[in-house]
């Protein structure tokens, strides 16, 4: 498993600092930005803590990622990405768990 690089790794560290539980999460509302960035902690794995860090949109009622990644924060601190999810392309990608399957 191969985990992100040093610059990904200290905005992930800022991103989701704070966000100690299952159900966390903070929002980075900006006037730049088209939509705003939603950061939440999934739950905790026997590895390390799941987070999400995700984009969305409404269409016709329904919630979409535009895009959502999620990353498994391992025992050592590093972060590792676990799955890329797109829905106006149709992508669900399981990242992590594919690999560790494969190995």
């Amino acid at each position: 498993m191969e985990h992100v690089n040093q610059k990904t790794h200290g905005v992930l560290d800022k991103l989701t600092e704070g966000l100690n539980q299952q159900g966390d999460r903070r929002r980075f509302e900006s006037p730049r930005f088209f939509i705003t960035v939603v950061v939440e902690h999934l739950g905790e794995t026997k590895i390390g803590p799941l987070f999400s860090v995700a984009q969305n949109y409404g269409r016709d009622g329904d919630k979409l990622a535009d895009p959502k990644m999620v990353f498994l924060r391992g025992s050592d601190g590093q972060y590792f990405p676990a799955l890329f999810q797109h829905d106006e392309y149709d992508l669900f990608k399981p990242l992590l768990f594919s690999r560790m399957a494969s190995q």
